[in-house]
């Protein structure tokens, strides 16, 4: 009669099985993921660009209101990454531009991959050290299904002036075990993600993008002469305009004849404070003043961007005067141009 107890108790662990095993293989997931395009990037004006992307999870198949387990893997991608702490990414190569994508809106929290899965899922084994999953554990409904939205937050760094301008692009594809695959692996609850054996896999492929145009960006000191008398010699001074743009980008800087009336490129008016007389003033491009700096093609200062600020010097003179002004303060105003 022993014997007969145990082979009933273990035929009837056989059939309490089976539907255990035949919901997990019910279980399917599927997954897609918006492209992630940053547009124009304008890097001169060194400012972080930001966007967001959407991952549809969308699952059949689990038991009435069944706890799910969803691990999702966002490799390197084709562009690559920094191997010591994920951050950042980049578009085109390591030498290319910068971004990385973050679960969280305060952009502090890097998605990627964890441990030893990410190390499967992307075959790298930069993973092992990093857990930069996103898991959640939802509940499928009462008919077994589950959607989901989850909002993902691209960052294209500031920092990054002397990126030339061009197309940039990294790719998560659905290769498995890739550096570039976004892996979704999925089972009932409550599995680690860090393991693999348990799971099923899905993939959502996408692009990351951005398109770096040419910019510029401007600002120019005062030029100041100081205190004079009779103005019964020149008296010269300098300024300088510094003009940051895209590398490789050429650009002209034009000075305009400023707003004093009468004034023109090549002789300058600057006005009294509290009357209408004037001091005539010249700008010039060179040390030795002979080359006027104005508004045309033949006399504008041209220069190739670095991605760092270039600084032109304005060598301004005031000529002497056969007739000394009246006494005050004087000042014009220039425009600075930069054409590109």
């Amino acid at each position: 009669m022993i014997i007969n107890h145990l082979q009933k108790a273990a035929l009837l662990a056989a059939f309490l099985l089976v539907p255990f095993h035949q919901a997990i293989a019910a279980l399917v997931c599927t997954a897609t993921m918006t492209n992630m395009n940053f547009g124009n990037v304008t890097v001169i004006n060194n400012q972080n660009v930001d966007i967001t992307g959407t991952v549809s999870i969308n699952c059949t198949g689990a038991s009435a209101n069944q706890q799910l387990r969803l691990c999702l893997h966002l490799c390197e991608g084709s562009g690559g990454t920094d191997t010591t702490d994920i951050d950042p990414r980049y578009m085109n190569n390591a030498s290319g531009l910068q971004y990385n994508v973050f679960s969280d809106s305060a952009f502090t929290q890097i998605w990627g991959a964890r441990e030893a899965a990410g190390a499967t899922y992307c075959s790298n084994a930069i993973w092992n050290s990093h857990n930069l999953i996103l898991a959640l554990s939802p509940f499928a409904d009462a008919s077994g299904n589950y959607t989901s939205a989850i909002t993902a937050y691209g960052r294209v760094f500031s920092g990054q002036t002397a990126m030339p301008t061009g197309s940039y692009s990294s790719s998560f594809t659905s290769t498995a075990n890739s550096t570039s695959r976004f892996a979704v692996a999925y089972r009932n609850c409550c599995s680690a993600c860090n393991l693999t054996a348990t799971f099923s896999v899905t993939s959502a492929p996408l692009t990351v993008s951005a398109n770096v145009v040419p910019g510029c960006t401007v600002s120019a000191g005062d030029l100041n002469f100081g205190t004079a008398s009779l103005l019964n010699s020149n008296v010269d001074s300098t300024s300088s305009v510094s003009v940051t743009c895209t590398s490789g980008l050429a650009y002209a800087v034009a000075l305009s004849q400023g707003t004093t009336t009468g004034g023109t490129t090549t002789t300058r008016l600057m006005k009294h404070a509290s009357s209408t007389s004037t001091v005539p003033y010249k700008m010039y491009s060179d040390a030795s003043r002979t080359a006027n700096w104005g508004s045309s093609t033949s006399e504008d200062v041209n220069g190739t961007g670095t991605g760092s600020a270039v600084n032109h010097t304005v060598y301004g003179r005031v000529p002497f005067q056969t007739v000394a002004p009246q006494a005050g303060s004087y000042s014009d105003t220039v425009t600075v141009t930069i054409t590109y």
